[in-house]
């Protein structure tokens, strides 16, 4: 039996482009002592930065189940006999999902969009959809096959 395993993060231009912001806000604080709001908000997009730092989304596939785990929000498990129909999909984070996190797509149902360039499209047989980020598609798609768990489809 062969296991996929993945664990991929949050985007870190987008983290670094937050640390600007927060550093170009204290600035502005510092200049401007009496107005509190450049430091409430600088404090808040400073504890952003710390928390999409150490968040990560982890994937397991194995003979009984797809595991998938979004640090810290979300830890759940899909048994193949639940599961209706599986692609690997090309992800435009962006466009299909307007950003990064846990997102939602009348088109993908639920995601959980990293910093990857692919995500697993899953269709469950009582009709919910999901995605999830992933970054090495032909791994995946190797063990998928090894494991002849579906049909795998590659767009």
């Amino acid at each position: 039996m062969h296991t996929y395993y993945e664990k991929t993060r949050m985007p870190r231009t987008m983290l670094v482009i937050l640390v600007f912001q927060f550093l170009l806000l204290m600035l502005l604080y510092i200049r401007d002592r009496e107005n509190q709001s450049f430091m409430i908000i600088a404090l808040i997009i400073g504890l952003l930065v710390i928390f999409l730092w150490f968040s990560s989304l982890s994937l397991k596939i194995d003979s009984e189940a797809i595991a998938y785990r979004f640090t810290p929000f979300i830890s759940n498990r899909i048994p193949w006999h639940n599961i209706k129909y599986t692609e690997v999909i090309k992800l435009e984070a962006l466009q299909d999902f307007a950003g990064w996190g846990i997102r939602h797509s009348k088109k993908y149902g639920w995601a959980y969009i990293t910093d990857a360039e692919y995500g697993l499209f899953i269709e469950r047989k009582d009709g919910k959809k999901m995605t999830i980020a992933i970054k090495d598609k032909d791994a995946l798609e190797k063990c998928l096959k090894e494991n002849m768990i579906l049909d795998v489809y590659s767009s």
